[in-house]
């Protein structure tokens, strides 16, 4: 696969995502996606462009990830042979500090996750949380290294820049002496990194049960939880599994409600978070359980004071 074809099936993946109600769901999405496909479809797996052409008028669900996987499987095709190039960039952050890294990744914001690649890097991290991450420069100085080319570069630019010492840089070492893996990068990995990075709520991944103590890992970045999994074949190997983590709303709203309970004294009224729109309404009451659709709780027109007022009338109605 060249680069073109490369993006256009990155392109692929991000339009065919946008078909996910969570995620957009809007008939705008899908006109963007009819709209590739006619102009593209001699230049992508036709088995492709029939599957996508089929979600234009179908729910998604399952069997839009499953399809979202495939892509994924051939972006990473060419992407998990031993025959890597890798980049070699460099961070300006406004108070003129530097950090300089390398990555074979095709995409390169996937890589740096608008920041949060550099979680662990405590010092750098805090300064993008002050600064912005937009507010960064960001510049990719080499391209098409082979890894040993890349570690060489990555330890003269650091010690050009001493940009291991905090005065000057944020880069932990002087570069150069830990081996980058040639381990093939796993489609969920690839899938994670990509919807941290276009901010997707909830994530949602496709993997191999075999594959949690990873995943888990990753959640020690993030506020995560599982709050939905399910076994997608016979041999339950592999597993289906939808991963949320709190904003500030829904946290505050979590504690408005617990207050109310407690000034109500209500205990046989139960509330749970659903993802979707599979109402028009922001709550729902089912069997003594208030169900609060965060498809509309989230829109940034709904107001915190709004939501909890509604919340209210429809408890007030019941106890």
């Amino acid at each position: 696969m060249n680069e073109l074809e490369y993006e256009k099936y990155v392109e692929l993946l991000k339009l065919v995502s946008s078909l996910d109600k969570d995620w957009n769901g809007s008939d705008r999405a899908k006109n963007n996606l009819n709209s590739f496909l006619n102009k593209n479809k001699l230049e992508i797996n036709q088995n492709y462009v029939k599957k996508a052409s089929y979600f234009l008028n179908n729910d998604d669900g399952l069997e839009l990830h499953l399809f979202r996987y495939e892509i994924i499987l051939e972006l990473l095709d060419d992407f998990n042979k031993d025959e890597r190039v890798f980049k070699v960039y460099k961070h300006t952050a406004p108070n003129e500090k530097v950090y300089i890294g390398i990555t074979c990744s095709e995409d390169i914001n996937t890589r740096w996750l608008n920041g949060y690649g550099y979680k662990r890097n405590i010092v750098f991290f805090n300064d993008i949380q002050e600064f912005g991450w937009e507010n960064i420069k960001h510049e990719i100085l080499y391209e098409g290294k082979t890894a040993k080319e890349a570690r060489k570069l990555e330890k003269e630019l650091i010690s050009e820049y001493q940009s291991d010492n905090y005065k000057y840089g944020y880069n932990s070492d002087d570069g150069g002496r830990f081996a980058i893996s040639m381990r093939p990068w796993k489609a969920w990995e690839y899938d994670f990194a990509y919807q941290i990075s276009a901010k997707r709520r909830p994530i949602k991944l496709i993997l191999e049960k075999s594959e949690f103590p990873k995943l888990h890992r990753e959640f020690r970045k993030y506020d995560l939880e599982i709050i939905y999994q399910n076994e997608i074949d016979s041999s339950g190997e592999n597993i289906f599994v939808v991963i949320s983590n709190p904003s500030f709303k829904e946290k505050r709203i979590n504690e408005r409600i617990d207050k109310f309970f407690e000034e109500k004294n209500i205990s046989n009224i139960k509330f749970k978070f659903i993802y979707g729109k599979i109402e028009d309404d922001a709550f729902v009451l089912k069997d003594n359980i208030v169900f609060i659709n965060l498809y509309i709780v989230n829109n940034k027109q709904y107001k915190f004071e709004t939501v909890m007022e509604d919340f209210e009338k429809i408890l007030l109605n019941i106890v």
